[in-house]
């Protein structure tokens, strides 16, 4: 597998100074005998050692590379407004529990993106594993073949694996680091103890590891989105009314194909529109109750610049070949389900195009799969390859309650006074253990 080119990261700091010259340093001096590290050793970066103890320029109340970034307060129940743009904010994969496949997984972010992986659990690679963004794991993480991350990866407990470990940015280890092929760090290293890698190990820097203080995931229970309270919520706040549509989907089924507007729709016994076809034109939520076996071929078809919200109290089995309007616009697509212990089978011939968020169904794939979108479940497992490209929801529909208007009456709030600057920490005392003589033929 080709690895990422190891350029310099804008996050990566020891003491609020920047790695990126240094990391450039690094490259070009491969003579250096001290970049060439065996099992326990330290690592020189231009003649500087970071020793073991509090971490410089990081903290648990902020400021960590490696961190999940924060997730938006999503919006009320009863509001026009989605969910999506702070469910899918934090990765373009979530796992609540653990993660583990046989095959291969690649994520792949749009310019300017990240398409990052996050797993509470613990995480298992069987196979080559490319991650187009950071890698973030609460428990242990393991790999075999090669693990290749673009920008951050964090392990809060071990990681080991059998392959070459390659981190474009920041690797922190909360546990024990070991392998049998090489380590390639482009920032910091961060473990608690000395690595054991059988191969070439390289990296920007070295300090301590700091434990983030969050999980990679929104997974708490208090902090998952309350599927089954939205559809409760819509069963007497809906548009269905002003639509003409009654309430119980064995009435609507038995219809022509049903175009929906611009709107809030709620339907009972969602098992009924099994088959029926849906046409979107505009934001519409749609909130069924009951339990929906499957979602197949053509049945969701997206108008022009049209997105839709679907919310599934019960349980959603199979998601079938998933044709749903542009692929180019997957994030038009976004699909809430609720039901408690649900296993969810995302099968078919062809790219499922849509957002998912499945916070208490295990996902499984068989055979070769492709998300254009996201994915947050409680289990994630596979037996082939799986590829996710990453597309998040940044906007909200015009209908949307929860913009606050812009008052150009009001005065801002005064700018809090600056912090006097820190005095300087006196040089260290400890000693550090001394380079070790690279291996014969580096």
């Amino acid at each position: 597998m080709r690895p990422f080119k190891l350029a310099p990261h804008r996050s990566t700091s020891v003491a609020g100074t920047s790695h990126a010259p240094r990391v450039s340093r690094v490259w070009s001096l491969a003579p250096l005998a001290a970049l060439t590290l065996a099992s326990a050793c330290s690592i020189r970066v231009g003649g500087e050692v970071e020793e073991s103890g509090a971490a410089q320029g990081v903290g648990k109340s902020g400021g960590l590379s490696y961190a999940a970034p924060p997730r938006p307060r999503p919006p009320a129940l009863t509001t026009h407004c989605s969910p999506a743009p702070a469910l899918f904010a934090q990765a373009a994969v979530c796992v609540c529990g653990a993660m583990s496949h046989a095959g291969k997984l690649t994520t792949i972010a749009r310019p300017g993106e990240t398409a990052d992986v996050g797993v509470v659990g613990r995480l298992s690679f069987a196979s080559g594993t490319r991650i187009d963004g950071s890698l973030r794991s609460g428990a242990d993480v393991s790999f075999a073949g090669d693990l290749d991350v673009r920008d951050h990866a964090l392990a809060g407990g071990d990681l080991s694996g059998a392959g070459d470990l390659t981190v474009g940015a920041d690797l922190a280890v909360g546990g024990r680091l070991s392998g049998a092929g090489s380590l390639r760090v482009g920032g910091t290293l961060r473990t608690p103890e000395p690595t054991s890698f059988a191969g070439r190990q390289v990296a920007g820097a070295r300090g301590a590891y700091v434990d983030p203080g969050a999980p990679p995931c929104a997974c708490d229970p208090g902090a998952l989105y309350d599927v089954a309270g939205a559809v409760r919520a819509a069963r007497g706040a809906n548009d269905n009314a002003r639509a003409g549509l009654g309430t119980d989907a064995r009435i609507v089924a038995k219809g022509a194909p049903l175009t929906l507007r611009d709107g809030r729709y709620y339907f009972s016994g969602a098992g009924e529109l099994r088959g029926t076809s849906l046409r979107i034109e505009g934001a519409v939520q749609l909130y069924l109750e009951g339990d929906l076996t499957t979602i197949g071929e053509g049945q969701i078809v997206l108008g022009a610049g049209a997105t839709l919200d679907m919310f599934v109290d019960g349980t959603l089995t199979t998601v079938g070949r998933a044709s749903f309007g542009d692929p180019t616009r997957p994030e038009a697509l976004r699909l809430y389900v609720g039901g408690k212990n649900a296993k969810l089978t995302l099968a078919g011939r062809e790219a499922f195009h849509g957002l998912v968020y499945a916070p208490e169904a295990e996902v499984s794939f068989a055979g070769n799969a492709t998300i254009d979108g996201a994915l947050f479940a409680r289990q994630l497992s596979y037996a082939g390859s799986l590829t996710v490209r990453g597309a998040r929801v940044s906007t909200q529909p015009a209908a949307c309650e929860e913009r606050a208007p812009a008052d150009p009456t009001a005065v801002p709030a005064p700018a809090p006074a600056p912090a006097p600057a820190p005095a300087p920490a006196p040089p260290s005392t400890s000693t550090s253990t001394p380079p070790c003589d690279p291996p014969e033929g580096s």
